[in-house]
């Protein structure tokens, strides 16, 4: 069953989530899930939290690149504009305009917590989604308590998204350890002569992957990491039609 704790607010660094509090049955036994029907809770985020598994379908249409935050902790996002508060594939009511929805927006408005010093997970869930309702929806518990098929299900899907972005982790440490990252920059200039600079990330050095030999390029192969590399390269060919389609959304047109 979902963790039993006092009800709380918890604290967390997801920009997706503004009021995250734990579930548990002992506070929210009657409490029902309606699926977000919209994706309107990503219309601000300029780029999504990417896993490794996702790389594949991610690179038919958006850039990938590696990000670190102030912490120096490192990620692998998708690019959905050249704005950081504005998502190019969210549509005025909400739906998704792109084909591929990233994991991260599909796992909302649920989330993974975990505690300073604990390795246990606990559930959480955004309290202001305005996808919860005791009177109508999927129930997450049931009247002895106990975790509902919906409530398994949600858990194993953030399961599994926690051991991929875990993987995901391994895999970026591995192009840290193999010295294979380098920065990079894009300007961008549209007809009225506003320029738009893309500063902050980090792509995989060519040169330098062609340059490994051939005991480390069959490692990479055999532990699917190669094959993310390759689908992160492929993916920077959507750059150029996201500045075409952040310029056609102002009303411009790229230079």
């Amino acid at each position: 069953m979902a963790k039993k704790e006092t009800q709380k607010t918890v604290q967390t660094t997801n920009p997706l989530c503004k009021k995250p509090v734990l579930l548990n049955s002992q506070n929210h036994q009657g409490l029902k899930f309606l699926p977000c029907t919209t994706y309107k809770h990503a219309e601000k985020m300029g780029s999504a939290l990417l896993l490794g598994h996702e790389f594949m379908m991610v690179a038919k249409e958006y850039p990938i690149v590696f990000v670190k935050d102030a912490t120096g902790h490192w990620d692998s996002v998708a690019m959905l504009s050249l704005k950081s508060d504005t998502n190019l594939f969210v549509g005025q009511n909400g739906e998704w305009l792109g084909q591929y929805v990233p994991a991260i927006f599909r796992r909302y408005p649920f989330i993974l917590s975990q505690a300073e010093g604990q390795e246990d997970f606990s559930v959480c869930f955004d309290e202001d989604s305005g996808c919860f309702s005791e009177k109508e929806g999927n129930a997450l518990f049931t009247s002895k308590g106990e975790n509902t098929d919906t409530l398994n299900n949600i858990m194993q899907f953030l399961n599994d998204f926690q051991m991929n972005y875990e993987s995901t982790q391994k895999f970026i440490a591995k192009l840290h350890e193999l010295e294979l990252l380098k920065d990079i920059q894009g300007t961008f200039t549209v007809k009225d002569g506003e320029k738009f600079t893309l500063t902050g990330m980090w792509v995989i050095d060519e040169p330098k992957l062609a340059e490994l030999d051939e005991k480390t390029v069959s490692e990479l192969f055999k532990s699917g990491m190669l094959a993310w590399m390759q689908f992160h390269v492929m993916s920077l060919s959507n750059l150029g039609p996201l500045a075409d389609r952040f310029a056609q959304s102002q009303g411009l047109k790229v230079a």
